[in-house]
């Protein structure tokens, strides 16, 4: 865990200016590539059949599911969207 802090805490303080053209750029295409990723794995059976058992086990939230629009509490949206994701075996980010 110290080290996820360690890294919430240097990304938290850094300001715009303090970020590199070209950390931009990679940034921009790593974000691009798992939105893809997420799209292509979204029907899968595993990314379909996590997002089905989510939905008789937990309850309402804030963050919303990519391209379902359904929200779940913070933590089971971040697995099943990751579900998404890595079904495919297809991100490079």
């Amino acid at each position: 865990m110290w080290t996820t802090s360690c890294l919430a805490e240097f990304i938290s303080s850094l300001r715009a200016q303090d970020v590199t053209p070209a950390a931009r750029k990679t940034a921009k295409h790593c974000l691009l590539d798992l939105a893809g990723a997420a799209l292509a794995g979204f029907k899968t059976g595993a990314a379909t059949s996590l997002r089905k058992a989510g939905c008789g086990l937990l309850g309402p939230g804030l963050a919303t599911l990519w391209f379902d629009g359904r929200q779940f509490p913070a933590p089971a949206a971040a697995m099943m969207n990751s579900a998404a994701a890595s079904a495919l075996d297809v991100d490079d980010g």
